[in-house]
C-alpha cells in the first residue's frame, strides 16, 4: 500500500511528535490496540493518516483472522479506515470498502456503476434504491448506514450533473424533514445558484460561525463571494490573505506531495480559486471604474490568463463547474455594468463566455455527460460572439449527437443539414462535411458517406483529418462487397487503392 511506502521512503522532512509516536508503535510487534477514533483523528490533526492507516489495517487483520466481524457498517474500524482513505484523496478505495459492506445486491450494482463513472446509470440505480427504501416495504430494510450513502452518492452524481437545484431543493427538504443541518451542501449551492440572499442567511447560522472558527477554507470562500457581490471589495484582500493562510495550513497537514495520491488535488483547486477570486475583486473595480466615466476596459490580458487557467480534461466535471459557474456570474457582472451601451460586439469583448462555455461543454462531453455538455452548449443561444467561436459550437453540439442511438444520429445529420455554411472558411466547412460522413455512414448510407467525404477534401484539400476518415472508410468497405469472389477482389481492391491514395 502506498502508506507503507511512504514510511519506508521518509519523504516527510519535518516529523512531529505525534506522527513519531505512531511510527514508533508500527513497528512493535505485537501492534499495539489503539481506539480507531482517535487513530483517524491524530491522523488527520497532526499529518499522520499513513502511520492511522498502518495501525487500523493491522487491527481490520488480527480482529478478521480471530472471527469477529468488521466488515460491518457499523463497526468503528472499518468506517474509521475509509474515512481516512477519503481525506487522502483514494475515491476509488473509498467506493470499493463501501461495495465489501454493504448488504443489498443494488447496492453493489450502483456502486460498480459508480466507480466506472458511469454517472447517468449510477444515479439512476441509487434513486430507485431510495425510492424502494421510502416505500416502506416489509422486505428492503436498509440500515441507516446504507441509506446514507445512497444518498451521499446520489448528491455527488447531481454535482457531476450540474444539477444545482435539484441538490439545493433536496438539501433544504432534509434539513426541515430530518432536523439535520447541511450546511456546506447548502452554502455549495448557494453560491452556485448565485442566491447571494441565502448565501447571506446561512452565514449567519451558528453551524456556520463554528465552521469558520474551526479554519474551513471553503466556508471562508463563502465570505469572499458576499464581500465581491455586495461591492466590498476593500475587504477581499484582508479575507484572501486569511483563507490562504488557511489553505496552507491544511496543507502542512497532508503527506507531500510524492506520495502517490490524490490528496492535495483538492487543495490545488482551492488555490485557483482563491487566485481568481482576488482577479475578480480587481476586474470589478476596474469595470466600476470605468463604467462611471463610460469608457471601456482592456480585460484582454487577464481573460488571457483565465483562458490557459483551465483543470486538466480527465478531470472530474464538479471540478470545472466550481471555476466556470463562478466565472460565468462575473461575465454577467461585467456585462450589466455596461448596460449602458447598446452595442453587443463591445460587450463582447469584455468577457470570455463563448470559450468558458465551449470547454465546459466539450470537457462533459469526453467524460460522457452529453446533458451537460448540451445544457452548458445552450447558454449561448443569445450571446454574440465572432466566426470562430459559432463554428466551434457547433460543431460540439454536431460532435455530441455521435456514438448515440439512431434517433441520435439522425438529429446531428439534420443539425448538418440545416447549417448554413456562407460565414465560414474552407477548413470549416470541409469539418461539417466530414461529420456529415460520419453520420452517413453510422446510418448504414455509405455510397453517400463516401459523396461527403468527397466533398470535404474537395473544399479543403489540405485538411488531413477528412483523408484519413475517408480511408478508413473505403479500408472498411473493401470487406463489404458482392459474393462472387471475382468481383470481391476487383472491388476490394479498387477500394484499398483508394484508401492507399487518402493515406
Amino acid at each position: 500500500p502506498f502508506h507503507t511506502q511512504f514510511m519506508k521512503t521518509r519523504q516527510c522532512s519535518q516529523i512531529n511528535a505525534v506522527q513519531s509516536m505512531m511510527r514508533l508503535l508500527v513497528h512493535l510487534h505485537p501492534m499495539p490496540v489503539i481506539d480507531p477514533f482517535l487513530l483517524q483523528s491524530l491522523g488527520g490533526n497532526y499529518n499522520a493518516y499513513n502511520e492511522a492507516l498502518s495501525l487500523l489495517e493491522s487491527q481490520y487483520v488480527t480482529l478478521k483472522a480471530n472471527g469477529y466481524d468488521v466488515d460491518s457498517p457499523s463497526h468503528d474500524l472499518i468506517m474509521a479506515i475509509q474515512q481516512c482513505y477519503e481525506a487522502l484523496g483514494d475515491r476509488d478505495v473509498s467506493i470499493s470498502i463501501s461495495y465489501a459492506i454493504s448488504n443489498f445486491v443494488g447496492t453493489k450494482f450502483a456502486l460498480s456503476l459508480d466507480m466506472y463513472d458511469l454517472v447517468n446509470e449510477s444515479t439512476d440505480a441509487y434513486l430507485s434504491l431510495i425510492d424502494r427504501a421510502d416505500g416502506n416495504r416489509a422486505d428492503f430494510l436498509p440500515t441507516e448506514c446504507e441509506m446514507a450513502l445512497w444518498e451521499t452518492r446520489w448528491v455527488e452524481n447531481h454535482k457531476e450533473l450540474s444539477q444545482w437545484a435539484v441538490i439545493d431543493d433536496y438539501a433544504s427538504n432534509m434539513e426541515q424533514v430530518r432536523s439535520t443541518k447541511n450546511t456546506n451542501l447548502m452554502l455549495e449551492c448557494a453560491w452556485k445558484t448565485n442566491n447571494m440572499e441565502k448565501l447571506k442567511s446561512l452565514c449567519a447560522l451558528p453551524s456556520v460561525v463554528a465552521s469558520l472558527e474551526e479554519g474551513d477554507p471553503l466556508t471562508k470562500m463563502t465570505e469572499i463571494y458576499l464581500a465581491i457581490h455586495d461591492g466590498n471589495l476593500e475587504q477581499v484582500e484582508n479575507l484572501h490573505a486569511q483563507t490562504a493562510q488557511l489553505c496552507l495550513y491544511r496543507w502542512k497537514l497532508l503527506p507531500s506531495v510524492g506520495a502517490g495520491r490524490n490528496t492535495h488535488n483538492s487543495l490545488f483547486q482551492q488555490f485557483q480559486r482563491l487566485v481568481e477570486l482576488r482577479e475578480t475583486s480587481q476586474i470589478m473595480v476596474e469595470t466600476s471604474s470605468h463604467s462611471a466615466r463610460r469608457t471601456i476596459p482592456d480585460l484582454k490580458l487577464l481573460l488571457s490568463s483565465w483562458r490557459h487557467r483551465l483543470p486538466n480534461s480527465f478531470e472530474r466535471v464538479s471540478e470545472w463547474n466550481d471555476i466556470f459557474l463562478w466565472r460565468f456570474q462575473i461575465f454577467d457582472a461585467i456585462a450589466s455594468n455596461f448596460s449602458w451601451t447598446n452595442d453587443q460586439n463591445t460587450i463582447a469583448t469584455l468577457h470570455d463566455r463563448p470559450f468558458a462555455c465551449i470547454s465546459l461543454g466539450r470537457a462533459a462531453r469526453k467524460q460522457g455527460l452529453k446533458e451537460v455538455a448540451a445544457f452548458s452548449l445552450k447558454s449561448l443561444t443569445d450571446c454574440a460572439m465572432d466566426v470562430e467561436y459559432a463554428f466551434l459550437k457547433l460543431r460540439e453540439q454536431v460532435v455530441n449527437y455521435q456514438y448515440s442511438s439512431v434517433e441520435s444520429l439522425k438529429g446531428g445529420l439534420n443539425l448538418v443539414n440545416s447549417t448554413n455554411l456562407s460565414f465560414f472558411d474552407g477548413r470549416q466547412k470541409s469539418e461539417i462535411f466530414r461529420l456529415k460522413a460520419y453520420f452517413l455512414n453510422a446510418l448504414k448510407e455509405k455510397p453517400k458517406s463516401n459523396q461527403a467525404y468527397c466533398h470535404a477534401v474537395q473544399i479543403c484539400p489540405t485538411y488531413a483529418r477528412a483523408w484519413i476518415d475517408w480511408g478508413q472508410l473505403c479500408a472498411v468497405s473493401s470487406f463489404h462487397h458482392s459474393q462472387t469472389f471475382l468481383q470481391q477482389c476487383i472491388r476490394s481492391g479498387a477500394h484499398w487503392s483508394l484508401s492507399f491514395t487518402c493515406y
